[in-house]
């Protein structure tokens, strides 16, 4: 983005291969450009799956990809239009962000125990919206 413009909003897709029993999990950290808070210090907000959760890869092919899409949670789209919005710990109060990061969890789910099944992630985009 352009220095005198900042996103509103998050979209994440990735192509993973997720078989059964396991799943992708995607956060996000964002920060204003004027946050004086260092950017270690600002907490992680799990993304929300959007699209694919009932979308499992077949087992016995690592190379069944699907494609899965993460937003921003509605609890932190509280802006005064409906943007990103979060207060800092010294209560100021932020409705965009300049800087992001993304963080990747590959976690058993659903009772499995066996960890020689895991997911895998081909690609990952990440698209800082404007509203």
């Amino acid at each position: 983005m352009a220095d005198d413009q900042d996103a509103e909003d998050l979209r994440v897709y990735l192509s993973a291969y997720r078989p059964f029993g396991t799943d992708v999990v995607v956060w996000a950290k964002l920060k204003h450009r004027e946050d004086i808070t260092p950017f270690d210090n600002i907490p992680w907000t799990l993304l929300e799956q959007v699209s694919g959760t009932d979308n499992y890869s077949v087992l016995s092919n690592t190379n069944d990809w699907k494609e899965f899409t993460y937003n921003l949670p509605s609890s932190v789209m509280t802006g005064t239009g409906g943007q990103f919005a979060y207060t800092t710990d010294t209560g100021a109060v932020f409705e965009s962000y300049k800087y992001f990061a993304i963080k990747i969890g590959l976690v058993l789910k659903n009772g499995n125990t066996n960890t020689a099944v895991v997911p895998r992630v081909a690609d990952i985009r990440s698209i800082a919206l404007q509203m």
